[in-house]
Parts: C-alpha cells; sequence; structure tokens
C-alpha cells in the first residue's frame, strides 16, 4: 500500500503552473516553508514540464 501523496506537493505545482512555469523552486519554498530539495525532487518526478504543454 502507497502513502498519500503530501499535499503540500499539489500546491506547489499549483503555485510553479499558475506563474506560468516561470517560477523557481527556491521562490516556491519560500511561499510554502518546505525544503528547495523537496520542490526539485517534486518537479522532476512528477514531470511538470510536461503536464503545462498539455
Amino acid at each position: 500500500m502507497s502513502r498519500k501523496q503530501n499535499p503540500i506537493r499539489k500546491k506547489a505545482f499549483k503555485i510553479w503552473k499558475d506563474s506560468g512555469s516561470l517560477m523557481k523552486p527556491k521562490e516556491i519554498t519560500e511561499k510554502l516553508g518546505v525544503a528547495p530539495e523537496s520542490v526539485r525532487k517534486w518537479k522532476s518526478l512528477d514531470q511538470w514540464e510536461g503536464k503545462c504543454e498539455m
């Protein structure tokens, strides 16, 4: 059984997407109070770049 996804992870994606894909992970971390490494990892694992091209 897999763990539930961190709700902050979805917020981070929404912030990035709403910025027009321009906001840097460091800027997102300042808004959400999470480690920059976490946002970079989420961006890579969830393939944010590919989701915005749709």
